[in-house]
């Protein structure tokens, strides 16, 4: 099946320019830790290219750096499947989208209000308008 599908950029709709959401993996250290300066370091010393690319062609384009470094791994373009991966950074929004970045969009994002939206309205639970009126009303909900 590999081989006979192919990746692409997600349309780009209405607005004119990309409103695709990737899933990010941020590298963080905890407050509480005891040792910050350690993980600073360690964490600075896995983001140096030399380190972190063989992480990236590992995962085949599953891990899509947000480092414009990254974007000379000779993966991304060694399987032209994998390039549409190696611009998420520069087309993704915030899982906020438009929004402000805290625990209302990541509310709404957990409570799959979008997806939920498309899959009542794709199996035919309800119409487009309906399947947007259900969206909308839990949205308005969780935004209160």
């Amino acid at each position: 099946m590999a081989a006979d599908i192919n990746h692409a950029y997600m349309p780009i709709g209405p607005v004119g320019k990309p409103t695709e959401l990737h899933l990010a993996f941020p590298i963080l250290t905890f407050a509480f830790t005891k040792f910050p300066n350690a993980c600073k370091a360690f964490a600075a010393f896995m983001q140096e290219a030399d380190n972190f690319n063989p992480w990236v062609s590992s995962a085949q384009g599953y891990l899509s750096p947000f480092l414009a470094e990254y974007d000379k791994n000779p993966m991304w373009t060694a399987d032209p499947k994998n390039t549409p991966y190696r611009d998420v950074a520069k087309r993704t929004l915030t899982p906020a989208g438009l929004g402000t970045l805290g625990e209302k969009a990541a509310a709404a994002i957990s409570d799959f209000l979008v997806v939920d939206m498309f899959a009542n309205y794709a199996t035919g639970r309800e119409d487009l308008k309906g399947a947007i009126a259900l969206a909308e009303r839990a949205a308005r909900r969780l935004y209160r």
